[in-house]
């Protein structure tokens, strides 16, 4: 019995010494109710905060700034044009619904984006055009009338070129407007042919301009993934007229090195052009 009662009084001494040496206030002998201050050795330490505040960037103050949002904005008129240009090789307007819907969704990821108020220009010009692309198809899959579809498309080409200029405003290129396809007699093709005999596809995004050589001004865009069709070559054969494909119907250059053509290159006509509108420096 004593054993017994000897280990729980041990083991109550051993309890009281692991508490007390886990409590910053210790007791001292004979005076259990007076609590001592904290000893010096043991003041709590002041609580140094080592992170640094990291500047806020003005997303506005500059190119290099505002690049990752025009790249977003970029990014997703990429993907629509992409799956807009389905709609030309969908021989059943039927079949242009589940298009239709991809475009619409697009849209609204353009819409929900939430660029500075630098870009809110930008922003609009680009709903407005692929608004104008939604409505226009909605038309010729439900075969409206002819002149209704023209106007529709002057319209939304017109929105195409208000974006295309806002983009080269921001990134500090010069813009004009791209000069109409020259009318040539219609060459005829097997019924089966959708498209020229030379095409040509781009792995990057890239500015179509005026004419062969990088002092003309921008006149659309040639994005990744696009295909379009090939016009001709000027005589060193270094620079290539295309369709612009962010402007149907018009034709700009782009240099050879940047795209790669499908098709017989020396079939290509070499097209003279008059070297003197260069844009300024």
């Amino acid at each position: 019995m004593q054993k017994s009662m000897r280990f729980y009084v041990m083991a109550a001494m051993m309890l009281s010494l692991l508490t007390a040496s886990c409590s910053a206030v210790r007791m001292p002998e004979g005076s259990p109710t007076q609590p001592q201050p904290l000893s010096p050795a043991y003041t709590q330490p002041a609580v140094v905060s080592l992170a640094t505040q990291v500047p806020v960037v003005d997303p506005c103050s500059s190119l290099e700034a505002k690049k990752p949002e025009i790249e977003t904005i970029a990014r997703i008129m990429g993907e629509f044009d992409d799956t807009s240009y389905l709609i030309q090789s969908i021989p059943d307007s039927g079949q242009m619904v589940q298009v239709i819907l991809v475009l619409q969704r697009i849209r609204r990821d353009a819409i929900d984006n939430k660029p500075p108020e630098c870009l809110k220009k930008l922003k609009e010009a680009q709903v407005n055009f692929m608004s104008g692309v939604v409505l226009t198809s909605i038309s010729i899959m439900s075969k409206s009338d002819k002149e209704a579809i023209q106007k529709q498309l002057a319209q939304t080409r017109t929105y195409r070129s208000v974006f295309d200029q806002e983009l080269a405003n921001q990134l500090g290129l010069k813009y004009i407007t791209a000069t109409p396809v020259p009318t040539t007699a219609p060459t005829a093709v097997p019924p089966t042919s959708t498209v020229s005999p030379v095409t040509a596809t781009t792995d990057q995004d890239i500015y179509v301009v005026q004419g062969p050589g990088l002092t003309y001004p921008a006149v659309g865009t040639f994005l990744k993934g696009q295909i379009t069709n090939v016009m001709g070559r000027n005589d060193k054969g270094d620079w290539i007229e295309i369709e612009v494909p962010s402007n149907p119907g018009y034709a700009g250059w782009v240099p050879k090195q940047l795209i790669k053509l499908a098709g017989q290159e020396s079939s290509l006509p070499v097209i003279n052009i008059q070297p003197t509108q260069p844009a300024a420096q």
